[in-house]
């Protein structure tokens, strides 16, 4: 299900316990139709299990919104984190321009005492060297790796925090396919702006198929956090095909009072 970060999902009324048909025909309403407001409600949800999250906090299968924006801090907090901890950060510029000087970009950087110890990987003044840096110390599922002191670059500070701006401008991408294959199903869901703003730059894709065996909700994005999303889809299923069906229910008790008032 989940392969180079792409996480695909099928949704059908399988999904949703056997006896929704049975409900559907009391209620005359469209399998279609159900099957579509179901679809983005387990898109909505997948977007919710998708990280981001504040540390110690779970989602609220009650709410409508995928994300809060101290979830989005938490994110940003942790890319800032996680890249540094794999640089080492001069302020100077001078510095920098003094090691590359002695030991050029790619080398690594020693002490100037005596013993000359290594105590730097090498030196980076540039975005793209930072870029190639941070992703060949990534994760498959987007984490980065600790890298021991001696083994980390010398990067320029200002360098480093500008990257670092521009990393967490993609915070809150992972939720935003979800949530976009969400909206093509008609979900209703309140997002905060990083999730938003990202909508346009996500893999999300919600559609409907008609099969032999009727309507199937198709919802696919592509997640650096899809790892942990997978594991949390059997909850997402139960939780709900058991609102689905208590939605039957009550639409079927509104249709009876309906018809005999």
């Amino acid at each position: 299900m989940a392969k180079g970060g792409s996480f695909n999902v099928e949704v059908d009324d399988s999904v949703f316990k056997k006896d929704t048909a049975k409900f559907l025909k009391a209620i005359g309403k469209e399998e279609k139709d159900f099957i579509r407001e179901q679809s983005g409600m387990v898109a909505r949800d997948l977007a919710k299990y998708t990280p981001p999250f504040v540390k110690g906090t779970w989602p609220d299968f009650n709410k409508d919104t995928i994300g809060t924006s101290a979830d989005i801090k938490a994110g940003k907090n942790a890319v800032a984190g996680g890249i540094a901890s794999i640089c080492m950060r001069p302020s100077s510029k001078k510095t920098i321009n003094q090691k590359i000087k002695a030991f050029g970009r790619n080398g690594p950087v020693y002490s100037s005492r005596k013993g000359k110890a290594r105590i730097a990987y090498g030196v980076i003044d540039n975005m793209k060297d930072l870029a190639n840096w941070h992703y060949k110390n990534r994760t498959s599922q987007g984490r980065t790796l600790k890298v021991a002191s001696i083994d980390r670059p010398m990067v320029w500070k200002s360098v480093f925090n500008k990257y670092i701006k521009r990393r967490q401008e993609d915070v809150g991408i992972a939720k935003a396919g979800f949530y976009k294959a969400s909206l093509r199903f008609g979900a209703k869901a309140k997002a905060p702006p990083n999730i938003k703003k990202n909508v346009g730059k996500a893999a999300g894709l919600g559609i409907l198929k008609q099969t032999k065996d009727g309507w199937v909700g198709h919802v696919s994005g592509t997640s650096k956090g899809a790892e942990y999303t997978v594991n949390k889809l059997p909850m997402i299923e139960r939780n709900r095909g058991e609102k689905a069906i208590k939605r039957l229910e009550r639409l079927a008790k509104d249709r009876a009072k309906k018809d005999f008032s």
